[in-house]
C-alpha cells in the first residue's frame, strides 16, 4: 500500500475507520480543573449537610445551583409545595417564615437580617431580589459597611413581577401584583397592581 492510500484511511484523531478513537494526552491543565471541581462538588456536598438538619420539616424542591447560608441557629420554616427553581442565593440570618406553595423561580436573591415572612400561594417572577437590611450611607464619612435592618412581610397570593426588587421594612397585602422591574418599599395595600421606582399604586384588582 502506497503512503497516499494509508492517507486516505486514516482520520483526524490518527485511527483508522472501524478502530476504537486514541483520546488526546491528558495535560496538567486538565487534572488541575478535575481536581477543582471534585473539591468544588466536595464543599457543596458538606454545606448541604452543614444546613440540612435546620431545613428539617416539609421537603424542599429544588433546582440547580441554590445556595443557602444559614446564620447559627436560624431556622428556615415553611410549608408543604414550596419550589426554588434554580440560580438562588439565600443569606439567611434571621429566621425566615414561607407559607405554602411558593413559588421562587430562577436567578432570585434573598437577604435577611432582621426577618422575612412569605404567605401562601406567592410567586417570584426571575431575578427578583429581597432585602430586609440597606447600608448605612449618611453622613459623609459614616461606615458604609454598618446595615439598618427591618422586617419584610409578603402576604398570601402576592405575584412580585420578574426583576423587581423588595426593600427593608416593605409590607406588601394580600393578593397585590408588583410589576416587573418595580423597587418596592414601605407599605402596599392589598389587591393592587404596583409598578415603578419607587413602586406606586397604579390600580385596584379586579375582583
Amino acid at each position: 500500500m502506497d503512503p497516499a492510500t494509508t492517507n486516505a484511511t486514516t482520520n483526524s484523531a490518527g485511527s483508522t475507520p472501524g478502530s476504537t478513537p486514541v483520546p488526546p494526552p491528558r495535560t496538567g491543565y486538565d487534572r488541575g480543573r478535575e481536581l477543582v471541581h471534585r473539591a468544588r462538588s466536595r464543599a457543596r456536598y458538606l454545606a448541604a449537610l452543614a444546613v440540612q438538619p435546620r431545613l428539617a420539616g416539609n421537603p424542599l424542591a429544588l433546582g440547580p445551583r441554590v445556595q443557602l447560608e444559614l446564620g447559627p441557629g436560624v431556622r428556615f420554616h415553611r410549608g408543604p409545595g414550596v419550589t426554588i427553581a434554580g440560580d438562588f442565593h439565600g443569606v439567611f440570618h434571621a429566621d425566615v417564615d414561607w407559607g405554602a406553595d411558593v413559588f421562587v423561580n430562577v436567578g432570585c436573591y434573598v437577604s435577611v437580617h432582621s426577618g422575612l415572612t412569605v404567605g401562601d400561594r406567592c410567586r417570584f417572577g426571575e431575578r427578583v431580589s429581597v432585602h430586609d437590611e440597606d447600608h448605612v450611607f449618611e453622613p459623609l464619612g459614616a461606615d458604609r459597611g454598618r446595615y439598618r435592618t427591618s422586617p419584610v412581610v409578603i402576604g398570601p397570593d402576592v405575584w412580585i413581577g420578574a426583576g423587581s426588587t423588595v426593600l427593608r421594612g416593605a409590607r406588601i397585602g394580600a393578593g397585590s401584583v408588583v410589576a416587573a422591574g418595580s423597587v418596592v418599599r414601605g407599605e402596599v395595600p392589598e389587591g393592587v397592581l404596583v409598578a415603578g421606582a419607587p413602586a406606586r399604586v397604579v390600580r385596584a384588582l379586579r375582583s
